[in-house]
């Protein structure tokens, strides 16, 4: 992921007018590189820094642009940029008790973020984990599903329980419930097609198993053959994984395959509840996404989520017209509000 920032100037608003800390800032940070940035306490690094994440109520985008892959980032505007809050951009400060408001627990914080996304159960939320939203992480989110526990978000300050999310069964919430919790966007994976060239009718297992063996997650897996004229399959991994991929599978000759990959590609989800048993809603995100001319391909659904690969280039316009189309609009505004407490 690479960011370029031109021009870029920010100011506060105070009594005594206006005060720009940020003034005609310029630069970019390539995929797979760090960047430091040092100066004297006040001079702006931090208002730098929540410049590209969130404009707070003092401040004032007064120019210039910022890119994240190559697509523009609308930083002046705080719902467009409520997609990539917590997915593509986020700000980790180096002290503790400057980076959250000592007056509201973590836990607070935390859960007040996920019920205003309508997120209360852990299979939810390991679906979200996974498809890109980042808010729990994805591995701790999922094992608290499959094993019926309580993901307990604990209070720094206190020896208390903090925010519990029960465990159990989402069964009477499946059966009850038929929302949209959450639009995610993945920008960083790449589409594999293999393609067999000689016979065989394990080619699934056998790629599978190869990627296994590498600790390579996949997702989107899709099968064609054994009675068409060339037997292939595809499938989603994560951008990084990319290489590892071509190696694990090129040092396999015997399988006699050939491996193409696309990496200008995103993936789109919906996550909810009671998917499958409610197959307007696959039809509904389809639909919206064809008529704004986005693209789509690899279409996968589970109860809790249905996904799509879209171009990378249309990912945000994808999740802003899904947004307006399940009216999860006044969510963002209210997750943006809260986040601004």
């Amino acid at each position: 992921m690479s960011v370029k920032v031109e021009n870029l100037s920010i100011a506060y608003r105070t009594r005594a007018g206006e005060v720009r800390p940020v003034d005609d800032v310029s630069f970019s940070v390539a995929d797979g590189e760090i960047m430091g940035l040092a100066g004297e306490s006040g001079c702006g690094k931090s208002t730098l820094g929540n410049s590209l994440v969130y404009l707070e109520g003092r401040m004032k985008h007064l120019g210039g642009r910022v890119e994240l892959d190559g697509a523009d980032l609308p930083i002046a505007d705080g719902r467009a940029m409520q997609p990539h809050r917590l997915t593509t951009v986020s700000l980790v400060p180096q002290y503790a008790m400057s980076a959250l408001n000592p007056t509201r627990r973590i836990g607070r914080l935390t859960t007040d973020l996920l019920r205003s996304h309508g997120v209360r159960d852990p299979g939810v939320m390991a679906e979200m984990a996974f498809s890109g939203a980042k808010v729990l992480h994805s591995r701790a989110a999922e094992l608290a599903a499959m094993n019926n526990l309580e993901i307990h978000i604990r209070n720094s300050f206190t020896r208390g329980l903090g925010t519990i999310v029960p465990g159990g069964s989402s069964e009477e919430m499946l059966e009850n419930r038929g929302v949209i919790a959450a639009v995610t966007h993945d920008p960083d994976i790449a589409r594999v097609i293999v393609r067999c060239r000689g016979r065989r009718t394990n080619l699934t297992a056998d790629v599978l198993a190869v990627l296994a063996n590498c600790s390579v997650p996949v997702d989107l897996v899709a099968h064609f053959g054994p009675h068409e004229e060339e037997l292939r399959m595809g499938f989603t991994v994560r951008r990084g994984d990319v290489q590892k991929v071509r190696s694990a599978l090129g040092a396999i000759a015997q399988m006699d395959i050939d491996v193409e990959v696309t990496e200008k590609v995103a993936k789109l989800s919906l996550v909810g509840m009671g998917l499958l048993n409610r197959p307007e809603y696959t039809t509904r995100m389809l639909s919206t996404l064809a008529r704004a001319g986005i693209s789509t391909s690899w279409v996968s659904a589970t109860q809790l989520r249905a996904s799509v690969t879209v171009p990378l280039d249309k990912v945000i316009d994808g999740v802003n017209v899904l947004h307006r189309e399940f009216e999860l609009e006044r969510v963002g505004q209210d997750a943006s509000s809260m986040a601004s407490a």
